[in-house]
């Protein structure tokens, strides 16, 4: 019986000219994915932001054909965040308790956009 070890399995035969694999297994992929990224210092845009579920939209398809589910959670400076999921990682928002404390990852983004004729800043994270 042959035995094999996949975790410490390195691929090999991949190169690429101006970039350097990383090495960065995305756990949400079964088959896992290697990241290329060019020569020097590597820096993950995801950040970890951490607050208590207030809001639980249902989920949706959106105009894309994917599915979407949201949260809005709270932080501890009190400034709301909404919590989207596309796709395969709706799951992750699934059965999520108002009032609890989670952490999540993602990319941060924030725009103006313009409610009941005042500019506000919006912010959201992609799972």
């Amino acid at each position: 019986m042959l035995a094999t070890n996949i975790e410490n399995a390195v691929p090999t035969g991949i190169t690429h000219e101006s970039a350097v694999p990383t090495g960065t297994i995305n756990q949400g992929d079964p088959m896992g994915s290697i990241q290329f990224v060019e020569a020097g210092v590597y820096e993950d845009p995801r950040v970890t932001i951490k607050g208590k579920v207030i809001e639980v939209f249902d989920a949706i398809t959106n105009v894309h054909g994917k599915a979407q589910r949201s949260i809005r959670i709270q932080q501890d400076d009190n400034t709301t965040v909404l919590v989207s999921g596309f796709g395969s990682k709706t799951a992750k928002l699934e059965g999520l308790h108002l009032g609890y404390t989670y952490s999540f990852k993602g990319k941060l983004k924030t725009k103006m956009t313009t409610y009941q004729g005042k500019e506000k800043e919006s912010t959201f994270l992609n799972l």
